[in-house]
């Protein structure tokens, strides 16, 4: 580094007002970072040229530049006024760019260096500056964050500009090609910049996808291979896939990856493809047949057939972008149809495995081809077309193979998808390829979500598949379904309960999910899930479980109607209205009232009115709380090993008579007579069962007492009893409670009849419409 230094004086005189350059050697480097404040141009810029070398020696010259502070001054240099220092401060932080420790300092930092490096991208800046912002780039791209702050600062339309203004016209031969670090640098950042959405768009509206074209044909392999990655990225925008074929560009790709010349780069070129031809116009075009020869007199071969013969490249990895090519191309319906009017089904199912040992199956070219498969699976014909093709054998082979653990996932999925609902032909090649449902029910042990989930699915398929669903009767689901359940994965949550949906329809397989005990806690505890599949799926299991009187119960018990009850699913209100139609304690507890159909049966018990939020508690847990002043619960109970003798003598004491009308004044009257006799209008007021309930709550040393032993009834009590006996001998009858400690029996004769049991026993009273017997207000009084 030269710096300037003053004269000495002349003897006896002043010193001159000259100065002359005197070099100096300068070992520190934290010299040299404060010679690049210097406010001479050519001493900060020598300044930076050394420290650029210094930095290119190594990792940790590069980082320990940056911790003696070099970054401040180079960026300050990055706005001199001299163009020369702009390109060597730019030089040191491409260079310094190359660490990664550096540049996360650098965005430690706040990125201040990024907005001067932008504008250095500019055609004013220069050639060299523009080389080296771009080289600086294509480093700082590397890690998202970078790529967000260069986002920011707009340099995505610097770059884009400067491809396109070194890249000459295709059609111009004359123009000298671009500088190929320039080119790898700047395309190297685009590719990686193309992960965002927004940033693929906007290279197509700059012009720049068609440079890229040009670099196809680079002699540089590199910027081949750069410029493939980057359309690859861009063409997932389906405006740069009619902007890549307006251009000419599906042509140049078929062209690449039908000519050897090309070898090494036919696997990208392929994969841009598959973007390409994901979009159906594009794969209308190179589907269609050439004009007829004597040759062809059926047509030349479509051009996408030359893609189709790479599905059985020696190439492995050529072999893989062919498949994978194949399958962005199936992921659309209309491209399907193509496919298979091309029989591509019979080239991917020779990829899914192979039995040969001298040409064993290679896992690039297994997942490719499964992708392939899951993606043409989504046609019914094309399932039943790879089915044919022996794949169902192959993929359950794929299911624990132990080469690739993830195809053996990605196998689970597409055999998922290949037995979806309406494919029945394929659930019973499934069943039938020994060991299919083995290797199915093994998958429940895996604790990777994909194969829980597909597992659960698989299972769902076969059970609805009426050829297949009994092949799953003498198999233990129930633990891998709630495994499902608990597995903390949305999809696997949504599979396992729509498979124990289907499942619980059946009344043995309601007794395997009682037996293993955890069905219920792992339900209720899905029914608040975020997601609404999930939860439209386990309102469905809930319901189809619900038809076990053992299940309702431990479902309520465990809080399932509160939680229930608290949702405007329409699927929640149908699992809400099976649960209590099943468990009349809990329907009676809820809504106060016991229909025609709902017949009382032991045992039974009746709680009092409970709040909607309140989770249902079951009898054994009502009868071990200590006693206490609230009102006590009836249980009817006449088959348990201590049954209410009382309760079943006076059931069998009624005898039935001809009719509505003489049944229910019958019965009316036994249960008056039951429970204390008629009470007066007026004496109702000084009528009172509480001593007599309290007796018998200390005598039971429970809450929980028998309703046979009730010798002094209310209304609650009393309409309970006629209810219990009438439903014993076929006298149809509905339960409803009302405030107070009041309920009603209603009959119809055919018209609606209140029963009294109360004060004038066998009376009946008509009334329009039941639920107004919930209302507040004595019904006997208002008719008597």
């Amino acid at each position: 580094v030269f710096l300037c230094v003053a004269n000495m004086p002349k003897k006896g005189g002043a010193p001159d007002d000259a100065f002359t350059a005197v070099g100096l050697d300068v070992n520190d480097p934290r010299t040299l970072i404060l010679t690049l404040q210097a406010p001479e141009a050519s001493v900060a810029g020598k300044a930076a040229i050394s420290l650029e070398k210094f930095a290119d020696k190594s990792e940790n010259n590069k980082v320990m530049l940056v911790e003696m502070g070099v970054l401040p001054p180079t960026t300050v240099l990055l706005n001199h006024k001299d163009v020369s220092v702009q390109a060597q401060a730019a030089c040191l932080l491409y260079t310094l760019a190359g660490s990664k420790s550096v540049r996360l300092s650098i965005r430690k930092e706040g990125d201040i260096c990024i907005p001067p490096m932008v504008a250095l991208l500019k055609e004013d800046a220069g050639p060299i500056c523009r080389e080296n912002a771009s080289g600086f780039f294509a480093y700082y791209c590397e890690e998202y964050s970078g790529r967000v702050a260069v986002l920011k600062a707009e340099g995505l339309a610097g770059l884009i500009q400067l491809i396109v203004d070194i890249v000459p016209d295709g059609a111009d031969v004359k123009t000298p090609p671009p500088p190929p670090d320039m080119t790898r640098n700047i395309v190297r950042a685009l590719q990686l910049l193309f992960d965002d959405f927004d940033a693929r768009a906007a290279i197509g509206e700059a012009g720049g996808l068609e440079s890229l074209m040009v670099l196809l044909h680079s002699e540089y392999a590199e910027l081949q291979s750069l410029a493939l990655a980057a359309l690859a990225r861009a063409c997932k925008n389906t405006r740069n896939q009619m902007i890549v074929r307006v251009c000419g560009g599906l042509e140049k790709l078929l062209d690449m990856v039908s000519n050897p010349e090309y070898a090494a780069c036919h696997g990208q070129a392929l994969e841009v493809l598959g973007e390409l031809l994901s979009n159906p116009e594009n794969m209308a075009i190179v589907a269609e047949r050439g004009p007829a020869d004597k040759q062809n007199p059926n047509g030349t071969a479509a051009p996408i057939e030359a893609v189709q013969q790479y599905v059985n490249a020696k190439d492995n990895n050529t072999r893989a972008q062919a498949l994978w090519c194949v399958a962005r191309v199936a992921s659309n319906a209309d491209n399907r149809r193509l496919l298979m009017d091309l029989k591509i089904e019979v080239a991917v199912a020779a990829r899914i495995w192979s039995d040969d040992p001298k040409q064993p199956l290679n896992p690039t070219v297994a997942a490719a081809a499964i992708a392939a498969c899951t993606e043409l699976a989504e046609s019914i014909s094309l399932s039943e077309k790879l089915a044919a093709e022996g794949v169902i054998l192959k993929l359950v082979k794929l299911l624990t193979w132990q080469d690739s653990p993830a195809c053996g996932v990605a196998a689970a999925a597409a055999l998922a998808k290949m037995t979806a609902e309406g494919r029945g032909s394929i659930c019973v090649k499934l069943v039938d390829a020994d060991p299919g449902l083995a290797k199915v029910v093994e998958l429940f042990q895996s604790d990777n979500a994909v194969h829980l989930t597909s597992a659960a699915q698989l299972v769902r398929h076969i059970a609805i598949t009426a050829q297949t669903s009994s092949e799953l009767d003498e198999l233990e689901l129930v633990p891998g379904l709630v495994k499902c359940f608990k597995s903390g994965d949305d999809a696997a949550q949504a599979a396992g309960a729509a498979a124990m949906a289907i499942l619980a329809q059946k009344s043995t397989f309601r007794a395997q999910m009682v037996e293993d005990g955890q069905f219920c806690e792992a339900a209720v505890s899905l029914i608040g899930s975020p997601a609404l599949d999930v939860r439209q799926n386990t309102f469905r299991a809930i319901r189809s479980a619900a038809e076990d009187l053992g299940l309702a119960t431990e479902l309520c018990a465990r809080g399932a109607l509160a939680e229930l009850a608290a949702s405007t699913n329409s699927f929640a209100m149908v699992a809400y209205k099976q649960l209590l139609n099943q468990h009349l304690p809990a329907k009676y507890g809820f809504n106060g009232i016991l229909e025609l159909g709902d017949t009382v049966v032991s045992p039974f018990f009746d709680t009092g009115a409970l709040p909607s939020n309140l989770a249902f508690r079951g009898v054994d847990v009502l009868r071990a709380a200590p006693i206490n002043t609230k009102r006590e619960v009836l249980l009817v109970d006449t088959t348990s090993n201590e049954p209410d003798e009382n309760l079943a003598a006076f059931i069998a004491s009624v005898t039935p008579a001809e009719g509505q009308k003489a049944d229910a004044a019958t019965l009316a009257k036994a249960v008056s007579n039951q429970m204390g006799g008629a009470v007066s209008y007026a004496g109702l007021s000084t009528y009172s069962a509480t001593l007599s309930i309290h007796e018998l709550k200390e005598e039971a040393k429970s809450n929980v007492i028998s309703l046979g032993k009730v010798k002094t009834g209310m209304y609650y009590h009393r309409a309970l009893l006629f209810k219990v006996a009438g439903d014993a001998i076929k006298l149809p009858s509905v339960l409803v409670r009302s405030e107070y400690g009041r309920a009603y029996n209603v009959v119809y004769t055919p018209k609606a009849m209140v029963v009294d049991v109360m004060h004038e026993p066998g009376a009946l009273f008509s009334v329009q419409d039941v639920e107004q017997l919930g209302q507040p207000g004595s019904f006997f009084e208002f008719h008597r």
